[in-house]
């Protein structure tokens, strides 16, 4: 419980944690400015879910995101063993501890800055930029929860990519184990949730594209399994991270053994 303590102390009660925030919002109205403009012109043009909706199907810029969100503490690791951290900090709990902490604690860090900067969006959209909130095109699955409930929406949009970006950066955590090094520890979790939207089948029950656009995920779409599919689509992630938790933990029990710590 100490180390979690610490863990979240370093990583969401941080400075850090703002400015990747920041940088999130930043990066939505970027890809977003296009019907941001038309909406102002004509302002049933475009909601903010279309915004949210067409920034994770079809932006290049979700890689970028992806890294932000890493860089809060997926290299947790590397900075305990570069600035030899490490021995202090096992000196005071166990491996096994030590690892589901900094997994744990990323999960959540990367969780909430994902619906924590979704919101903030919300705000700057609805608030400065006069964006609509109700007007609502193309809602592909969820569409009952997006039309009643657009704000309860976006939480969840922001809790399924979040969750999608913690499995990326649960990987990127599991690499830094092997070479502790930030910028390829952050660099890999990129690249792994680029691979997983670029070469995972669309239309499987794996595949990530489906997952971050809030489409079926589940051969059936009936309105009857919106909520098995929801609940699979954050089961699956999260399998990922655990089997990452206990790959990193099996590492860092050889490094121990080997005296590479």
């Amino acid at each position: 419980m100490n180390a979690m303590k610490m863990d979240a102390k370093r990583s969401i009660c941080s400075v850090k944690m703002i400015i990747i925030i920041v940088a999130l919002v930043f990066t939505l109205i970027f890809s977003s400015w296009d019907m941001i403009r038309a909406s102002k012109k004509d302002i049933s043009a475009y909601g903010v879910i279309d915004m949210l909706g067409t920034a994770l199907m079809m932006d290049k810029f979700k890689v970028l995101m992806v890294m932000f969100t890493a860089g809060i503490y997926t290299a947790g690791f590397c900075y305990d063993f570069k600035h030899h951290y490490i021995r202090m900090i096992l000196a005071r709990t166990d491996l096994i501890s030590y690892s589901i902490s900094k997994f744990i604690v990323n999960t959540v860090a990367v969780v909430f800055a994902c619906i924590a900067s979704f919101y903030l969006f919300l705000v700057v959209a609805v608030g400065f930029l006069g964006a609509n909130l109700t007007q609502i095109k193309t809602v592909p699955c969820y569409y009952q929860i997006g039309y009643k409930f657009p704000v309860l929406y976006i939480g969840m949009m922001g809790l399924q990519f979040g969750i999608v970006c913690a499995m990326s950066c649960a990987v990127g955590m599991l690499f830094s184990v092997f070479q502790p090094n930030t910028f390829v520890c952050i660099g890999i979790s990129g690249m792994v949730f680029f691979s997983a939207i670029s070469y995972i089948p669309l239309g499987s029950i794996f595949d990530v594209y489906n997952l971050i656009s809030m489409q079926p995920t589940l051969p059936a779409g009936q309105e009857t399994l919106q909520g098995i599919m929801f609940l699979w689509g954050m089961l699956y992630p999260i399998c990922v991270i655990l089997i990452c938790t206990y790959l990193f933990y099996r590492r860092m029990k050889w490094r121990e053994q080997n005296g590479l710590l």
